[in-house]
C-alpha cells in the first residue's frame, strides 16, 4: 500500500513537474498569454458596464432571459475574474512580503518598497480599491449607492486600461518611448499648476464679470444723469448652486485649448446660456480672455514644449539601460506568476497545494519506513 501511495505521489509530481516546465520554459509565453485573457477580461467588463450594468433585480425581473437572477451572468464573471486578479496580485504581494522579511526589514519600508520600485503597483492597488468600493455599494438598492458604484466601477476599468501599456515594456522599441512618456508627464505636472493659477484667476473674474447683468438690472431714470434704482435678480438669493463651480471651470477650461467660444452656461430664469456683453463688464471680460489666451496657449504651450524636449534628450541618454531593467522586473514578475492566468490561476494554487501536501506526506511516511 505504501508503494502505491508512493507511486501515485510521484506520478502526480511528475505530471505537475512537467507542466511546469512547459509553462515556465520561458516567461514570455505567460506573458503573452496573460495579455490575451487581460484583453478579453477588459471587452467583457467594458460591454458590462455600457449595456448590462443595472441595480439588483429584487423585483423579480428577467436578466439574460433567467427569471429571479439577481445580477445578469456577464457581470457575474467580470465579478470572479477581477476577484482572481485579486488574489494574483494578494500572491505576489504575500511573496514579495516573505522575501523582505528574511532581510529583517521593517514593515513600513516593505510596503514602501512595493509601491516605489514598481509604480504598477499603485496603479493596481488603486483600481482594486475602486473595484472593491463599487462592488460594495453595488449590493446597497438605493439610487445614491448606484451612482456611487457605477463611477467607481468605471474609474477602475479606466486604470486597469492604462495597465495595458505594461505591454509596451516588453519590447525593445516601444519600451524606451514608454519611460520617456512617464518622465515628460512630470514636466506636464509642474506646466498644469502653472496653468491652474492662470486659469483659476481668469475663470472666476471673467466669468463674475458676463454674469453681473443677469444679476443685477438697472431700471432707466428720466433724465440723462446717473442711474440710482436696480432691481436683483431672485432678490439676491438662492444664486449658488454646484453647477456654478462647473460652469465657471468649463467657462475657462475650453480658453486653455483655445477655443475662444464668449458663451457662458448659466440659469438665470429661463435663460441658459449668456453671451458676453458690449459693455463695460463685456469689455474687460473680454480683454482678460486674451490675455489669457496668449498665456496659456502660447506662452506656457511653448515652454512646455522645451521641456519636453529637453526632457527626451536626457532621457535618450540612459533610455536603453533603464528599459533593460524594467524589462528583466517584467521577466521576473511572470516568470513567479501562477502557470494560469485568471480566473484559472486558482486551479493552479490549489494544484500546488496538494503537490505540496503529497510532498510533505510522502516524505514523512518515506522516513518512518526507512526507520
Amino acid at each position: 500500500k505504501l508503494e502505491n501511495k508512493s507511486n501515485i505521489a510521484g506520478y502526480f509530481r511528475r505530471s505537475v513537474y512537467l507542466f511546469k516546465q512547459f509553462y515556465t520554459r520561458r516567461a514570455i509565453v505567460r506573458f503573452y498569454y496573460n495579455i490575451v485573457f487581460y484583453l478579453l477580461f477588459l471587452t467583457l467588463f467594458s460591454f458590462v458596464l455600457l449595456v448590462d450594468y443595472f441595480p439588483l433585480n429584487n423585483n423579480g425581473g428577467v436578466r439574460n432571459g433567467v427569471v429571479n437572477i439577481k445580477i445578469p451572468i456577464a457581470e457575474l464573471f467580470v465579478h470572479i475574474l477581477v476577484w482572481c486578479m485579486i488574489i494574483e496580485e494578494g500572491t505576489e504581494f504575500q511573496r514579495h512580503w516573505n522575501e523582505e522579511r528574511t532581510k529583517c526589514v521593517t514593515r513600513r519600508k516593505i510596503l514602501r518598497k512595493y509601491f516605489s520600485e514598481d509604480l504598477w503597483n499603485v496603479l493596481d492597488f488603486t483600481a482594486i480599491t475602486c473595484y472593491l468600493g463599487g462592488f460594495v455599494s453595488r449590493f446597497i438598492i438605493n439610487e445614491p449607492a448606484f451612482i456611487a458604484s457605477k463611477i467607481l466601477m468605471c474609474l477602475a476599468l479606466y486604470l486597469w486600461y492604462i495597465r495595458v501599456l505594461q505591454v509596451f515594456a516588453a519590447y525593445e522599441r516601444l519600451g524606451p518611448k514608454l519611460l520617456m512618456i512617464f518622465n515628460t508627464m512630470k514636466d506636464l505636472a509642474f506646466f498644469i499648476c502653472f496653468v491652474l493659477v492662470f486659469l483659476a484667476g481668469y475663470s472666476v473674474t471673467s466669468y463674475a464679470l458676463v454674469t453681473t447683468d443677469e444679476q443685477v438690472t438697472w431700471r432707466d431714470t428720466k433724465d440723462a444723469s446717473f442711474r440710482h434704482e436696480f432691481i436683483l435678480f431672485n432678490n439676491g438669493t438662492n444664486l449658488w448652486d454646484w453647477e456654478l463651480i462647473r460652469n465657471v471651470i468649463q467657462w475657462g477650461m475650453w480658453k486653455a485649448y483655445g477655443e475662444v467660444e464668449l458663451i457662458a452656461d448659466h440659469h438665470y430664469g429661463n435663460k441658459t446660456q449668456i453671451t458676453m456683453p458690449n459693455n463695460a463688464y463685456g469689455t474687460i471680460a473680454f480683454i482678460l480672455t486674451i490675455f489669457f489666451v496668449c498665456i496659456a496657449s502660447v506662452l506656457l504651450l511653448n515652454v512646455l514644449v522645451a521641456l519636453f524636449n529637453v526632457t527626451i534628450q536626457n532621457v535618450e541618454r540612459s533610455a536603453r539601460k533603464n528599459w533593460a531593467y524594467h524589462r528583466y522586473r517584467l521577466v521576473m514578475e511572470y516568470a513567479k506568476k501562477s502557470h494560469f492566468s485568471p480566473p484559472f490561476n486558482v486551479l493552479a494554487y490549489i494544484l500546488y497545494s496538494i503537490d505540496e501536501y503529497l510532498m510533505r506526506t510522502w516524505k514523512r511516511k518515506s522516513g518512518k519506513s526507512n526507520i
